[in-house]
C-alpha cells in the first residue's frame, strides 16, 4: 500500500492544471486538411457509400474499385508532408 507522501505525489501530478499538448496545432492542421479532403472528393464518398448499403461480407469484394478511386482521390487532396 503506498504510504502518505506517494499519495500526495500522485494527486498533486493529477491536480496540477492543464497538460501540454506540443503537437495540438499539427493535429488541429491533419484533422482540417481531411475534413476539407472528404469534402472535395464527396462524390466518390458518395458512391463508396451507396455501393456499401446492404452489404457485409462481400463489401471489400465488390467495391473495390470504388475504393480505389476514393483512396486515390484523397491521396490527391492530402498535404505533401503526410505522404
Amino acid at each position: 500500500m503506498p504510504d502518505a507522501e506517494e499519495k500526495s505525489d500522485a494527486r498533486d501530478g493529477r491536480l496540477s492544471g492543464p497538460k501540454s499538448f506540443p503537437n495540438r496545432q499539427a493535429e488541429f492542421e491533419r484533422k482540417q486538411h481531411s475534413k476539407r479532403a472528404l469534402e472535395l472528393c464527396a462524390d466518390r464518398v458518395e458512391a463508396y457509400a451507396e455501393c456499401a448499403t446492404g452489404r457485409t461480407i462481400t463489401l471489400p469484394f465488390y467495391c473495390r474499385g470504388v475504393f480505389n478511386e476514393l483512396n486515390e482521390c484523397l491521396k490527391q487532396h492530402k498535404p505533401a508532408e503526410q505522404n
